[in-house]
């Protein structure tokens, strides 16, 4: 009520003064390494993994920045989503797949 009495609707909308919460535990250029290091994919003899799971970047971030990160949201700010396989039987062929489709 008191922002739109001083500013009217303009005064409705946040604007980055007003908007409250907690700050990013990372800082932009830490967030766009860490893009960068999810891009570029795990290294085995550096990393030691095949792929990147949350908890291998969790402890990427926290020995690089020193920041300590729940699982959950180490991508998420990032714009990366978690996406898995699709399940295939081990014995199914394309042959199958073929006449199935048929």
């Amino acid at each position: 009520m008191l922002r739109y009495n001083a500013h009217g609707l303009a005064g409705l909308f946040d604007s980055k003064q007003i908007r409250r919460g907690p700050k990013p535990k990372l800082s932009a250029v830490q967030q766009q390494e860490l893009a960068e290091i999810v891009r570029q994919g795990p290294d085995m003899a550096e990393d030691g993994v095949v792929r990147w799971r949350r908890t291998d970047l969790a402890g990427v971030i926290a020995a690089r920045f020193g920041v300590t990160l729940a699982e959950r949201t180490v991508l998420r700010n990032l714009g990366f989503r978690r996406l898995s396989a699709r399940p295939q039987h081990p014995k199914q062929g394309p042959d199958a797949m073929e006449a199935y489709k048929n």
